[in-house]
């Protein structure tokens, strides 16, 4: 395959297949969360009460937000406009960076009131799923910083390039509403 082809494959191919994998994973996680939470009803019950149902709306409704954002990006950079994609990659990112010290300012009241990963099984699920979120939204805000950079260098700029990184971004949003879903409202 020359330099020609492999510029003209298409990146959305890699990463559904990335997506599709992840999905496949949490979903697999997403089922033993839930026989285990049939298992110890009244564990997970009453761990449940350590978690702050004010962070788990506030995080979600910075996510979709975030969301709305990279949608408006995607938009103006298929119009070509090359500014207004990149103050709402920016905003996205804003929201990314909300979300990330969010968590963690959560993470420290719990762990500050004696709710911590060794606690029961409810709380090994939670600061397990939370964290590897948590990672995934570090790792799209990495790549909405790349795609900042390609909105702002007119030599690098490619739209199936930037609906890669929003794909992965609404996967890790579709992931939160589950987590928030069953972490936090199933009772």
């Amino acid at each position: 395959m020359d330099k020609a082809q492999r510029h003209d494959a298409n990146p959305l191919d890699g990463i559904w297949i990335f997506i599709v994998g992840d999905l496949f994973i949490f979903g697999s996680y997403f089922v033993t969360y839930a026989l285990w939470r049939n298992w110890q009803h009244d564990v997970f019950l009453s761990a449940q009460r350590n978690l702050n149902l004010g962070f788990g709306l506030f995080n979600t409704m910075v996510l979709l937000v975030s969301s709305w954002f990279l949608a408006a990006a995607l938009k103006a950079m298929r119009a070509a406009d090359w500014d207004t994609s990149g103050r709402w990659t920016l905003a996205t990112m804003a929201c990314g960076l909300v979300f990330v010290v969010s968590k963690i300012s959560e993470w420290t009241v719990e762990v500050g009131h004696g709710f911590v990963f060794t606690s029961n099984m409810f709380s090994q699920f939670y600061f397990w799923t939370t964290g590897v979120h948590l990672l995934h939204v570090l790792f799209g805000l990495l790549a909405l910083f790349r795609l900042y950079l390609e909105v702002k260098d007119p030599t690098c700029r490619n739209v199936a390039t930037a609906e890669s990184a929003a794909a992965f971004w609404h996967m890790v949003d579709l992931l939160w509403l589950v987590i928030f879903a069953l972490m936090y409202l199933t009772r």
